[in-house]
Formats: structure tokens, C-alpha cells, sequence
């Protein structure tokens, strides 16, 4: 979860803080692909339940973009 928080601040801040709200989109993107690709590892498995746990931090990164006032 806290990984994919800081995922969502350096996203943003490499996009100038303008759209946080895309940050959290690529951000979820790559949590659902990521989630897919240990399917396919072995000894590992994707659970859809690790992809809600990592949007909880998702969101709460972005909302703290937003509240922070840290978006142009």
C-alpha cells in the first residue's frame, strides 16, 4: 500500500503535479498488471484483493496531492 502511494507522488511529480487524478489512474493500471504478472511467476499468485489493498494507498496519495494543494 505505501509503495503504491509513492508510486502516485514521483507519477505526479513527474508530471508537473498537474493531474493527479492520472497518476491514480496509471497508478491502478500497473497494480492490476502487476497483479496479472505473478500469475504467471512461479510460486507466486495475483489476487485481486492485493490490487483494493494497494488502491487504498492509491487514493490516499492522491487525495493528499489534492488536499496539500501540490496540483497546478
Amino acid at each position: 500500500m505505501i509503495e503504491f502511494g509513492i508510486l502516485v507522488f514521483l507519477l505526479s511529480r513527474s508530471l508537473k503535479f498537474k493531474k493527479p487524478d492520472l497518476s491514480l489512474l496509471m497508478a491502478l493500471s500497473y497494480a492490476f498488471t502487476d497483479e496479472i504478472h505473478q500469475l504467471f511467476v512461479p510460486g507466486r499468485g495475483g489476487k485481486l484483493s492485493d490490487v483494493l489493498i494497494d488502491s487504498i494507498g492509491i487514493i490516499i496519495a492522491t487525495q493528499l496531492i489534492k488536499k496539500l494543494k501540490l496540483e497546478r
